[in-house]
């Protein structure tokens, strides 16, 4: 399971003013807020539910300490302790419009059952991205693996839906990569599928472009 503090979180302080930033934390403990105009850098507790370190504004080179507490899978809440920037800190994680995420668990979805399914997987990294679909029953429908900062599309294919829920996990060099999901059905007049659409975007380190593996699945109601 991914560290719950990773990601992209809109915060509001009370210091001597209301404030409102943009967050980012890596999961390697760095990170920056209001674009860039400040960094952040530290240490996650033992069992990943506290962030403490230290921040400092580029400008100025000033700086002070922190210190965040998960207060659930979407609200952290801290305290800045010194500098021009200190007070009370509470956030809520930003979601990408439309997508679920991130998480480093094998992501549960479903398909049209027994349908015909057609996938696509493209790299844009160093690492080796590896990606597995699953039906509920644990058959592996889709297996690829490959690596390529220019190589953009690797692999098509298709395969027959199992019983739902299906799962997909992404790795990279063996090891769990973040994940943001987004999924589009197509219907008819009467809401009948015609298609099914998921979109799996993978993130295998701490630039947060998204763009490290990129999956689509698509069911087909008919096919022919």
């Amino acid at each position: 399971m991914s560290n719950g503090f990773v990601g992209t979180w809109n915060m509001a302080y009370t210091g001597i003013d209301y404030v409102s930033e943009e967050v980012k934390i890596t999961d390697q403990g760095t990170g920056s807020y209001g674009g860039g105009i400040g960094t952040l850098s530290g240490t996650f507790g033992e069992d990943d539910r506290s962030f403490s370190g230290s921040y400092t504004v580029v400008s100025s080179g000033k700086g002070g300490t922190f210190t965040f507490v998960l207060q659930g899978k979407d609200v952290i809440a801290g305290v800045w302790n010194s500098g021009d920037e200190g007070g009370l800190w509470r956030g809520t994680r930003k979601k990408i419009h439309g997508c679920d995420g991130p998480t480093r668990d094998p992501i549960p979805f479903n398909l049209l059952p027994g349908k015909t399914t057609q996938y696509s997987m493209s790299t844009q990294a160093d690492d080796t991205q590896e990606v597995v679909v699953k039906d509920a029953n644990g058959n592996v429908l889709m297996s690829e693996s490959a690596s390529g900062t220019h190589e953009y599309l690797i692999g098509t294919g298709t395969f027959p839906a199992g019983p739902n829920p299906h799962t997909i996990t992404i790795t990279a060099n063996g090891n769990t990569s973040s994940v943001y999901h987004a999924s589009t059905p197509i219907t008819d007049d009467d809401g009948n599928f015609l298609e099914l659409t998921h979109i799996f975007a993978s993130e295998d380190g701490g630039d947060g472009d998204y763009n490290d593996c990129f999956v689509t699945l698509t069911s087909f109601s008919r096919s022919g």
